[in-house]
């Protein structure tokens, strides 16, 4: 009998995802020949940290997998939904079989198309770039140096595009503020008290940074030879979103924002220095990625202390924006990976 005890948290969020019409999808997530067409189909805005912990988890425990697949298809066949595509084994060097897709529906069908979607072009890019992680994902080997190094870049890169994005929409709703300095090298002084700067010359100060970090990420990128991550559509709709409705609860929300997001970020940021700190990594170009992740570690540190010195904890409902911006980060982070 399979350990499941260690699968506990992804059966729970498979119990959260099964419906009749997706049993078979949830079956085929369980084994890597098929696993990454099913978790496309499987994948919304809404779930996709589920369904990647989810594919995950199971790829580590192939026995767990297969009593998984066992209990959905008999849920399947009891409840007569219809036979339910069993796991495919790949043997030796050949290619593993896949379930033939399925056949397309009726015009008169009730049920919702792909293009049906509100955000078709997102999923298009999950999609594809669940395809170029699909090494990573049904392998079990450790990553490489080089795919340490690719998870560090395309992460970092989607966090300061997404950073910029909050404040693109944090000004749109509180307005422009003055013109900032260049690289945001006057936002100590422009933030302190007694500077009579507003909110708007502030977050313009920390845009700039964010700004002259993306850039720098843009030029880093090709020179390791590194993709983005293939959810920046994604990252510049919820960050504009995210930026825009915390300003519309006030300036003070929009600095609680700041505080949630650099919280998160920072301790991200240490993260990959501990990476980067072990042996393997004492070349001059990864000696030169530590510099330019320590400065920009350091600023997005002084931009939550800057939120915290404008009233973010003040701001409505601290805690509870607190915490559900923080949630989406973490979920930002582990998707911008892989993805």
């Amino acid at each position: 009998m399979p350990d499941l005890s260690a699968l506990r948290g992804p059966l729970t969020t498979l119990a959260g995802l099964a419906t009749p019409t997706n049993l078979s999808a949830l079956v085929q997530l369980t084994n890597p020949a098929t696993a990454l067409s099913a978790a496309t189909k499987l994948a919304t805005p809404q779930n996709l940290a589920s369904v990647g912990e989810l594919a995950t988890a199971l790829r580590d425990n192939l026995p767990a997998s297969q009593a998984v697949a066992s209990v959905l298809s008999h849920v399947a066949s009891t409840a007569g939904l219809g036979q339910v595509p069993p796991q495919t084994q790949a043997s030796g060097g050949g290619s593993a079989s896949t379930p033939p897709p399925p056949p397309p529906s009726s015009s008169g069908s009730s049920t919702a198309s792909p293009a049906a979607s509100p955000f078709p072009g997102v999923l298009s890019a999950v999609g594809s770039g669940l395809g170029s992680a699909g090494k990573s994902l049904c392998s079990s080997r450790p990553p490489t140096k080089q795919q340490l190094l690719a998870e560090i870049l395309r992460v970092d890169h989607a966090g300061e595009y997404g950073a910029q994005r909050i404040y693109d929409g944090q000004l749109a709703v509180l307005g422009a503020g003055k013109k900032p300095s260049l690289n945001g090298s006057n936002l100590h002084h422009t933030s302190a008290h007694g500077s009579n700067a507003t909110p708007s010359d502030i977050i313009e100060e920390m845009r700039a940074q964010e700004i002259e970090h993306l850039r720098t990420l843009e030029d880093l990128l090709p020179a390791y030879r590194v993709r983005p991550t293939a959810l920046l559509p994604l990252w510049n709709v919820a960050g504009f979103g995210l930026g825009a409705a915390s300003a519309l609860l006030g300036p003070r929300a929009a600095m609680a924002c700041t505080v949630a997001v650099e919280e998160v970020i920072t301790a991200h940021y240490n993260a990959q220095l501990r990476t980067l700190n072990t042996p393997g990594f004492e070349g001059e170009r990864e000696q030169r990625l530590k510099q330019i992740i320590r400065k920009h570690r350091d600023d997005e540190e002084e931009h939550r202390d800057i939120g915290l010195q404008h009233d973010a904890e003040k701001a409505p409902l601290y805690k509870a924006m607190h915490a559900a911006i923080q949630a989406g980060c973490h979920a930002a982070i582990w998707i911008s990976k892989r993805i």
